[in-house]
C-alpha cells in the first residue's frame, strides 16, 4: 500500500470519505496522475507539476 493511501486510512471515517471522493474526482479528471506522500504532505504529481491536496 502506498504511503498516501495509508495516510488516508489513518484519518477518521468522515475525513476518509471526503478524501476518497476527492482522490476519485482528481484521478477521473486527470488520467495518469500519481498520488504521493512526502514531507508529511499528500499531493498529486502530474507531468512534473505538483498540486497540493491538503
Amino acid at each position: 500500500m502506498k504511503p498516501a493511501e495509508e495516510y488516508i486510512l489513518r484519518q477518521s471515517q468522515e475525513y476518509q470519505e471526503v478524501l476518497h471522493y476527492l482522490v476519485g474526482v482528481v484521478e477521473q479528471e486527470f488520467p495518469g496522475v500519481d498520488l504521493l506522500y512526502k514531507w508529511k504532505l499528500t499531493f498529486f504529481l502530474l507531468q512534473r507539476k505538483t498540486s497540493y491536496l491538503f
